[in-house]
């Protein structure tokens, strides 16, 4: 078995012996349940084949990594109520290439330095990041450190203009006509961005920064 869907049920927790001998699992999704942490000894950390792990909509307030697969590439958990970050997860956002969305938790309380707990512990080499709906009101900085960033989320923040500004200029900091892998959206030779800022409140289109992502800049 390679994906195993168990969503829109009644799971709390995962037992120790949850996945035993599924060593070949490349995909779980357990979202629409009512998981409040993932915290059993061995209960995912076994699951070497593992690339994603799907955890939107449970009942999660801080985000322990302790029993995260290595492996894992891309990471959604969004739609919980995380207002934690776990020091164990540096080492499970390190390992991240393709994505995390971490979009409508609560990362805007005073409780989490997103730039410092996150941003700055993701791998360079990461893909897509969300953080919509977090209540966000400060520029997300250090997005000039990834590769091949390609897709971000933003919408439904309380980012300033200012803010938004200092961000998005982030992106146009390097030169993006490189080999593309074959996961990219678009196939051609230079990266396009594409941005979501909808429901950010804003109320004139800041085009002063987005001739910095001039050519490259595919959805807004």
């Amino acid at each position: 078995m390679k994906h195993l869907y168990l969503d829109f049920n009644e799971i709390t927790e995962i037992s120790a012996d949850s996945f035993t001998n599924l060593n070949n699992l490349a995909l779980l999704s357990l979202n629409n349940n009512q998981i409040t942490e993932v915290s059993n000894k061995s209960s995912l950390n076994h699951l070497n084949s593992l690339k994603t792990l799907l955890l939107n909509y449970n009942k999660m307030s801080s985000l322990l990594c302790h029993f995260y697969s290595d492996s894992i590439q891309n990471l959604s958990i969004s739609h919980n109520n995380i207002s934690h970050i776990s020091l164990t997860c540096t080492k499970t956002f390190e390992k991240l290439t393709k994505n995390l969305d971490i979009s409508y938790n609560a990362l805007g309380s005073k409780s989490i330095n997103v730039n410092d707990e996150i941003i700055m512990k993701l791998s360079p080499k990461l893909v897509a990041i969300s953080l919509a709906g977090n209540n966000l009101s400060s520029t997300i900085q250090h997005l000039d450190n990834f590769q091949d960033l390609r897709i971000i989320s933003m919408g439904q923040n309380n980012m300033s203009l200012d803010a938004i500004k200092q961000t998005l200029r982030k992106l146009g900091n390097k030169w993006r006509c490189r080999t593309i892998n074959r996961w990219m959206l678009f196939n051609n030779n230079c990266f396009h961005f594409l941005v979501d800022l909808s429901h950010t409140g804003l109320n004139k289109i800041p085009t002063d920064t987005f001739i910095v992502l001039a050519g490259l800049l595919k959805v807004l």
